[in-house]
């Protein structure tokens, strides 16, 4: 059923009609994550859905949830160790990608691609736009360091301690 949700999605979404593709999208998600646990191969659906919701978050101009979307689509292909590069071989893949690097330029791309890395399909989706750009502080508030408020700044986004202490590159005790 997710995969024939994922494929009207698509086929929504290449009509140009976004919403009824997300909504397609989201359905075809919600049935997928059931899934997943118990059959590995039917994350790629899962992995092309969120392409394709990245796909729609650049033509409206949110290009930052775009490539949060786009990374937990790679973190989810490569940690699941089934490979189905379907949504990826896509022409729309590639321009999607270089619509949000040209947007946001390639430092800030970067850094919102390692976040997305670390992020659970629902929290990239729950993410939006409403997901601020993490960079080290200016200044430190109160009597924390910079480092601190990178760590709270990832909790903050609903990382684990694992996920926080592998993109910071520090210990989960450290980040605890």
């Amino acid at each position: 059923i997710s995969r024939a949700l994922y494929s009207l999605g698509y086929l929504a979404l290449r009509r140009g009609n976004l919403r009824e593709a997300s909504g397609l999208y989201q359905e075809s998600i919600a049935i997928a994550l059931q899934e997943t646990a118990n059959l590995p191969r039917t994350t790629w659906v899962l992995a092309c859905c969120l392409e394709g919701i990245a796909e729609i978050a650049i033509a409206q101009g949110q290009a930052r949830w775009s490539v949060l979307l786009l990374a937990a689509a790679e973190a989810l292909r490569n940690a699941k160790r089934y490979s189905n590069p379907i949504g990826k071989q896509q022409p729309f893949y590639e321009r999607t990608l270089a619509a949000a690097q040209t947007k946001l330029g390639q430092e800030t791309f970067v850094t919102l691609w390692a976040q997305g890395q670390v992020m659970t399909p629902a929290q990239a989706l729950a993410a939006g736009e409403s997901v601020p750009l993490i960079t080290p502080p200016a200044f430190s508030p109160g009597e924390l360091t910079a480092r601190e408020v990178e760590v709270l700044r990832l909790l903050a986004l609903g990382l684990t301690n694992n996920q926080i202490a592998e993109q910071l590159t520090i210990s989960a005790r450290t980040v605890n």
